[in-house]
């Protein structure tokens, strides 16, 4: 086994993206820290402290901060206006709002209203537009709220009691919206709800990914349910319109749970960080398995069996240039992670690694220039660990893409495996 030691980037330990080899990242309101007698102490940071950072890739040096409240566990959203302004957008949660800041200076170009209540969880998805503007969507506790990127004020919203990061088909101008119990299927440009579909138990939405899939194999819209009973989730996969194409129950996932996409197969994880001990209970560890689904037809193209190596849940799965990585999770804070990379067709692992820090953080991790980047709450930072040679490439949203959300990172962001 082989052990490494990240870099630390102390005081942003949640979600991120990467524009042009800068990567932002937000803070968590609070750092983990083991008190003598071996509890968790909370030590919360100052009320003017700047939840959002700006990190080069390349050097990994801080190289710039933005004055955002407290962004809670979600990440921020790089994007371009009509005029050419590259913009950082975040979610300030205790003000119920979205901010946009100039990157270039962290000047305020907009505020929302003050209509976004609750943690946001992870990120933002967009829509651009005929005329060329560009709709921003946020999935917060109310409802799905479609902002313009020009002025941030709402062009329509969908009132529901809360759901997950939204999918966008570009082409076919629509967004597909995952939230308790129902799937809809909205006109990205009006609102116009143009069907939806109720889900059965499990039917639960906390903090993910809607998957949208365009390719060879068809279109599909992916979708990921969680129940709070042990082996209670599911997956289901939906075609354009909304058809149930197929589904799984019975799975062991978590309440935090990521789906990757890509070449016709869907990488899920197991276990659950929120329900340590039924699954730590299982002495078997029959739960501890990395599947590749089917994307046509749900049947399991491998499953990878990793019932040797101790750990509470992964996750949330990246795949790059023919490779999965998989990211290791526990709740003892004393006790590291492991990073597993397996061949994303076959299921063989081809390596492992294990980090002496945890990576706690309910932020997704990311992947660029070889490095991948994820949280850690007990220190306080993000964990950057370089897992081979790489060329910066973007990580556009919490989930690679914010608009497919299929946590891909393109090719050239893994070149070899040492």
């Amino acid at each position: 086994m082989k052990r490494m030691n990240p870099v630390h980037i102390p005081g942003y330990s949640q979600g991120g993206t990467v524009v042009g080899g800068i990567a932002y990242f937000t803070a968590n309101s609070y750092q983990e820290r083991l008190s003598p007698d071996g509890k968790l102490d909370h030590v919360c940071k100052r009320e003017d402290y700047p939840y959002v950072a700006a990190i080069d890739v390349e050097t990994m040096e801080l190289i710039a901060t933005y004055p955002f409240a407290d962004t809670y566990d979600s990440s921020p959203l790089v994007i371009r206006n009509r005029d050419g302004r590259w913009l950082v957008l975040a979610h300030e949660y205790a003000h119920a709002r979205t901010v946009a800041m100039r990157q270039e200076d962290a000047a305020i170009e907009w505020i929302s209203e003050a209509n976004q209540p609750g943690g946001m969880f992870f990120g933002y998805a967009y829509y651009r537009k005929e005329n060329g503007d560009t709709t921003v969507l946020a999935s917060v506790k109310n409802g799905l709220h479609a902002m313009s990127l020009e002025t941030g004020r709402d062009e329509w919203f969908f009132p529901l009691a809360g759901g997950v990061t939204p999918c966008v088909d570009q082409k076919g101008g629509t967004v597909y919206f995952q939230t308790k119990g129902m799937l809809l299927k909205i006109r990205a440009e009006t609102g116009e709800i143009m069907k939806s579909v109720s889900v059965s138990q499990p039917s639960g939405c906390v903090c993910w990914n809607t998957v949208w899939a365009d390719d060879a194999y068809g279109c599909h819209v992916v979708t990921y349910w969680y129940s709070p009973e042990p082996f209670g989730s599911a997956i289901r996969v939906f075609d354009e319109e909304l058809n149930l194409v197929w589904e799984s129950k019975r799975l062991p996932m978590s309440k935090k749970a990521t789906l990757a996409y890509h070449g016709g197969l869907i990488y899920a994880g197991c276990g659950d960080h929120w329900q340590k001990e039924p699954y730590l209970q299982l002495q078997d560890g029959r739960w501890k398995t990395i599947r590749a689904y089917r994307i046509q037809d749900g049947r399991i193209e491998w499953e990878l069996d990793l019932r040797g190596y101790g750990f509470s849940c992964i996750p949330n799965i990246i795949y790059c240039n023919g490779r999965i990585i998989a990211e290791s999770q526990t709740n003892l804070s004393h006790l590291g992670h492991h990073l597993f990379t397996a061949d994303a067709g076959t299921g063989s692992l081809l390596s492992h690694e294990y980090k002496e820090t945890p990576a706690n953080s309910c932020g997704v991790p990311l992947l660029t220039a070889g490095k991948l980047f994820s949280g850690d709450l007990v220190s306080d930072s993000v964990l950057i660990t370089e897992i081979d040679t790489g060329h910066c490439t973007d990580w556009i949203g919490a989930f690679g893409n914010a608009q497919t959300n299929d946590m891909c990172a393109p090719d050239g962001a893994l070149l070899a495996l040492r």
